[in-house]
């Protein structure tokens, strides 16, 4: 979830390509197709739904007093308006994340962890079933599904792009800045995964999985 994205922003950076690129590398049309499958998971197909979806159960759905298809479908309509909106200005998506919405997620994140840390509210749990037997494998398994390795072949293009509209035209130079703010990034996502992973652990139930 951390380490393979890096290095995938990396790469992507090196050869100043996409997902299209790196396919054509073994043959045109299987880049076609390789670019095709990774847009439609991390897009249309999960990553979209998903996105809804997230922001309903963990939002809204605490929030509304009714809780049915017709409340998800009407709240999915409300959600895509607005990232719509957004997104109709993207020469302004890398200032409202990276100087809004990112900081305050993380302060939401850090005053949880911390919180979680200082006052647990359990002990450790024992791992069972499959993280017991393969705790490696699973993790490995489990780390891919979060498509975060699909979604890094999918966005070093935005994050190459944004260097290029800040002013920065030299390839070394991009690399040179994406390998530091991905250093960055990955030390900060090291930590909060650790803090998540702690809590996780302090707050299991047995048979909860």
């Amino acid at each position: 979830g951390i380490l393979l994205p890096y290095i995938t922003v990396i790469v992507i950076a090196y050869y100043d390509g996409g997902v299209e690129f790196i396919g054509d590398r073994v043959h045109p049309r299987f880049g076609f197709i390789f670019a095709v499958c990774i847009y439609l998971s991390i897009g249309a197909l999960y990553g979209i739904p998903r996105a809804a979806n997230v922001a309903y159960e963990i939002g809204a759905k605490s929030i509304l007093p009714i809780h049915n298809t017709w409340t998800l479908v009407g709240f999915s309509l409300v959600f895509f308006i607005v990232v719509g909106l957004i997104a109709l200005y993207p020469t302004k998506i890398v200032d409202n994340l990276g100087k809004i919405l990112t900081p305050a997620l993380l302060l939401i994140i850090g005053a949880l962890c911390i919180a979680a840390i200082i006052n647990p509210e359990g002990k450790v749990g024992q791992p069972h079933d499959k993280y017991a037997e393969t705790p490696f494998i699973s993790g490995i398994l489990e780390g891919y599904y979060t498509m975060d390795l699909v979604a890094a072949l999918a966005f070093s293009v935005v994050i190459v792009q944004s260097f290029k509209l800040a002013g920065i035209s030299d390839s070394k130079k991009i690399v040179r800045n994406v390998i530091l703010s991905g250093l960055i990034s990955a030390l900060l996502l090291t930590v909060i995964y650790f803090s998540l992973a702690y809590l996780g652990i302090t707050t299991s139930k047995p048979g909860f999985d």
